[in-house]
């Protein structure tokens, strides 16, 4: 009876939600936007401050001095300036190098993995320039940021950066 009861329910829900699966939530252009997840004991926070970057109407190319993360695609261009990770409702360190590098953010989400550990999912860009970022957690630390191409995410990363923690005495 209990089966069938859960079945029940997972029907009334969207499957994804039986299954773990998180569905993304739209990233709002210039404000913030909360998206979390998690499992019992372990729950994730995550608040994406982004802003609006004007690009002017004649500039077709990208800016050669980088003074914008926008992907030339999106206009008006949107850009990450902060983002908060919490853990359990403890604020953790957010490298800039998770996020600064990020233009036209457009859907976030977390989920957990295969192996069970949290990942905060990004997606940016539009066409050829889309792109995943995939940021891991675990034991409360971000551990590493992989960036794959919406054209070949099957390819492997376009680029992966690990986190260490270093403790001095």
């Amino acid at each position: 009876m209990k089966t069938i009861s859960m079945l029940a329910l997972c029907i009334l829900i969207p499957v994804s939600s039986c299954f773990g699966e998180q569905a993304w939530a739209p990233v709002i252009k210039d404000g913030t936007t909360t998206v979390s997840g998690g499992t019992a004991g372990f729950k994730i926070t995550v608040n994406i401050f982004s802003r609006v970057v004007s690009l002017p109407a004649n500039e077709k190319e990208e800016d050669k001095s980088h003074s914008t993360n926008c992907t030339y695609t999106v206009k008006p261009c949107t850009e990450i300036y902060k983002l908060e990770v919490s853990v359990n409702g403890t604020q953790i360190m957010v490298p800039r190098s998770v996020f600064s590098d990020l233009g036209d953010i457009t859907n976030a989400r977390v989920v957990s993995d295969v192996h069970g550990a949290m990942v905060l999912q990004l997606t940016g860009g539009d066409g050829d320039e889309g792109y995943y970022v995939y940021v891991h957690l675990s034991r409360g630390k971000i551990i590493e940021r992989d960036v794959y191409s919406f054209a070949g995410p099957k390819a492997g990363p376009l680029e992966t950066t690990k986190y260490y923690s270093v403790e001095f005495p």
